[in-house]
């Protein structure tokens, strides 16, 4: 049975070099399980500074199933957050997680969304 530095170390030096298709596979899905885990110690890092993440699937995943208190709210604080990702934050009721995004500088908000917010907070 080969051990997993075995496999990291196959997948680092395969292929003159370059990742196989499977090995980049296998990463994007150890990235998405780490993201989902409830233990936001673990999560919270993976989803702030993971450029595996596709705007439009992964974070909106996190966002509309959060796997665990705080997920959103890292969501939130990611920087280039895209404008259907930010909306989905501000669909949500939390609260600290869209005052972070509006505090995020990176964050693209549509102004329908900031008019929506305003409108829920009066």
């Amino acid at each position: 049975m080969n051990s997993f530095a075995d496999e990291a170390e196959r997948c680092a030096h395969g292929n003159r070099g370059k990742p196989s298709r499977t090995c980049r596979t296998r990463r994007t899905i150890l990235i998405l399980r780490l993201a989902h885990d409830t233990a936001l110690s673990v999560a919270e890092p993976v989803i702030l500074f993971s450029p595996l993440f596709d705007h439009r699937g992964s974070l909106l995943s996190l966002v509309t199933h959060a796997p665990a208190p705080g997920t959103v709210l890292a969501v939130a604080r990611r920087q280039c957050l895209e404008e259907g990702v930010s909306d989905a934050i501000a669909a949500t009721a939390d609260s600290a997680a869209i005052h972070a995004m509006l505090a995020n500088p990176s964050a693209q908000i549509r102004e329908a969304t900031l008019d929506a917010l305003v409108a829920r907070s009066v």
